[in-house]
């Protein structure tokens, strides 16, 4: 210690008894005695004798940077883990300022367990949902895509080759005051999320679902085919399920149906469970109405949807190199955006001060092809609409189909 110009020892309490030794040992060297810190080890109770005994770095792979790493717990949150073991009040500090970092805390000694903290992995893995809580989708895809080059190749692959889809289902429940912590590791991604890839979802089979429960598939489908309508708030669509409810004999809340039994066949809860079960084979996930809109906006762009947004996005290209043609260019366009990401999307009144040439400007565009393309689009509305169960498709058309006759004068608002 000396040689090395050691200033501080930092080691567990077990060391204690060896201090009066040591300070001997430096005194008759005429040494300058470094400061000795002895803290309480972590511990954990031995699965085999049920006595306590200190984290070993020989018995329990915890011990070890590596098992993090493995098992896919990011290591940032493994760092928030320590600090709430280092510290007492670090947990409620992190809590309560989301906006802050690990490095902002001030760290004291007087906050410090004297006698030793259990390992607890169940508080880490919340720890760890709260650290995915604060994460956006991107961040939670990128960081997941980086763990999975290096731990599951395969699953990597599949990540690259459905980038956008898998960040817009990450995305779900980010925003709100209260996120969604569904996840503690990079591994869970996988199987929390299989529902977003066709191949695994046909491969689960409904293996995922906890419940003998059994569920009325031709009542879910009478709501797809006649009630389901995505072009609107969660609030709006959580209202139309209500009278769906209603309307089959079940209550419109919980309450209602505590309130008399006898009356309902079960309440709105009920259907909800039973649409969410159909979709994505579990009981329990990110928010429904967010799930059935990226579900439907990729059923969409696999039956000729993506082909028909490029196909428009290419004719903007082509006439705003014309120039004069740059005003037809941006309503093209804006038809295009609608066309990538119908369901969900909204068209209001433009803010732009147009004025009355709006008019003149939507006659021009119909009789240069928007009659056509209006036609188009009822045709297909129609067609989708026949197969009773391509009616939610069919109404994308009839939307894409007005803003197609009289662009000018609109916005679309698009919700990715």
């Amino acid at each position: 210690d000396h040689l090395m110009h050691t200033t501080h020892v930092i080691r567990g309490d077990e060391w204690v008894p060896s201090i009066p030794k040591h300070v001997q040992l430096f005194n008759v060297l005429g040494f300058k005695l470094p400061k000795y810190c002895h803290h309480a080890a972590v511990t954990k109770k031995d699965e085999e004798t049920g006595t306590i005994r200190k984290l070993s770095k020989r018995k329990d792979p915890e011990a070890a940077v590596s098992y993090y790493d493995n098992v896919g717990i990011p290591i940032p949150a493994v760092k928030l883990y320590l600090a709430t073991i280092l510290n007492s009040n670090f947990e409620e500090w992190y809590l309560n300022n989301s906006d802050k970092n690990i490095e902002d805390f001030t760290f004291t000694f007087e906050k410090m367990a004297i006698g030793g903290t259990a390992f607890d992995i169940e508080k880490l893995n919340n720890i760890s949902k709260t650290y995915f809580s604060r994460k956006s989708g991107v961040e939670v895809y990128n960081e997941t895509l980086a763990w999975a080059k290096t731990h599951d190749e395969d699953y990597a692959k599949v990540l690259e080759d459905n980038k956008d889809e898998m960040i817009a289902f990450l995305s779900i429940e980010k925003d709100g005051p209260r996120p969604r912590k569904d996840i503690s590791k990079y591994s869970e991604v996988k199987e929390e999320f299989s529902y977003a890839i066709d191949e695994f979802f046909e491969k689960e089979n409904y293996a995922k679902l906890d419940t003998d429960k059994e569920y009325d598939v031709d009542l879910v489908l009478d709501y797809v085919n006649n009630y389901l309508e995505l072009d609107c708030t969660n609030e709006e669509w959580f209202n139309k399920v209500k009278e769906f409810a209603l309307e089959n004999g079940y209550a419109a809340s919980p309450k209602d149906y505590k309130k008399d039994p006898e009356s309902f066949k079960g309440h709105v809860g009920d259907i909800c469970e039973a649409i969410r079960v159909m979709v994505t084979g579990r009981r329990q996930s990110p928010d429904l109405f967010s799930i059935m809109k990226i579900l439907g906006n990729l059923i969409w762009w696999l039956f000729g949807g993506l082909e028909a947004a490029i196909g428009y996005f290419s004719g903007s290209l082509a006439l705003a190199i014309t120039v004069i043609g740059i005003p037809w260019a941006w309503q093209t366009f804006k038809i295009g955006l609608l066309c990538l990401w119908p369901f969900g999307a909204e068209i209001h009144p433009s803010n732009s001060p147009n004025g009355c040439i709006t008019i003149p400007l939507n006659i021009l565009w119909i009789l240069f092809g928007g009659f056509w393309a209006f036609l188009m689009h009822i045709f297909f509305g129609c067609l989708l609409c026949i197969t009773i169960i391509g009616i939610p498709f069919g109404k994308q058309h009839f939307k894409m189909a007005g803003l197609s006759l009289a662009p000018f004068g609109k916005d679309v608002i698009p919700h990715f």
